[in-house]
């Protein structure tokens, strides 16, 4: 029987090789970092994790060299343009929105990267995991379908359809993804997010480290007008 996927979110990753940029020093600064602040938080009120988003200039921190991780994303992202499928040649842009750290039961609340903070549109995102242990929460995506609002369908669906194969998610309120150190992931930007606590990590010393990269597909007709 032909199986068609109507509203399928496409999700892409890859791996980066830790080789290609300065890893050693970029986990370093963020360690430090975390040990002069382990808090460091605009988002007071949405969570508890330190990361560095809307406050970089910030000269309580050591300040990122992003350079290297830069020309990796880059190459990645440009043959991400060329995998997503475009009808038409169209100019993208990207930049490194945030760097996190947390462990144990520090978390980060639900969120997309629609609009930020000033107003800028973002088509996807990508998180890449820089410093990653399997016991760590991975990135945990609530279903954007309106069938997550009906919870008895779920109650159904929980009894009947596998709960570790992603083709059944559209099936499931959550999904956490499986992922590893040095994955890069990314996805549209209206998937909403977030990062759990892990309040029973048997290692709660260890720092889960990731950026955030929001990548921006100019519309078509908008390069045809300059």
């Amino acid at each position: 029987m032909e199986k068609i996927y109507l509203f399928p979110t496409t999700v892409w990753k890859v791996k980066v090789d830790p080789n290609s940029y300065d890893k050693d020093v970029f986990v370093r600064t963020v360690v430090e970092n975390y040990r002069r602040d382990p808090y460091r938080n605009m988002w007071s009120n949405e969570g508890t994790l330190h990361h560095s988003y809307n406050d970089w200039d910030n000269e309580k921190f050591v300040k990122y060299d992003l350079s290297s991780l830069q020309a990796v994303y880059s190459k990645i992202i440009d043959d991400f343009a060329n995998a997503v499928g475009l009808v038409r040649p169209t100019k993208y842009s990207f930049e490194i929105a945030n760097v996190t750290a947390n462990k144990g039961g520090q978390y980060m609340a639900e969120h997309d990267h629609v609009v930020d903070w000033g107003g800028k549109s973002t088509s996807f995102v990508a998180v890449h995991y820089v410093k990653y242990e399997k016991h760590q929460p991975s990135t945990t995506f609530l279903n954007p379908m309106a069938i997550a609002r009906h919870p008895t369908f779920f109650d159904y669906v929980r009894r009947n359809f596998p709960d570790n194969n992603s083709e059944y998610s559209n099936y499931q309120e959550t999904w956490e993804m499986c992922t590893e150190e040095d994955d890069f992931v990314i996805f549209p930007s209206y998937l909403k997010h977030k990062v759990r606590g892990n309040w029973r990590d048997k290692k709660p010393n260890e720092l889960r480290i990731t950026t955030a990269v929001n990548i921006d597909f100019e519309k078509s007709w908008l390069n045809e007008q300059s």
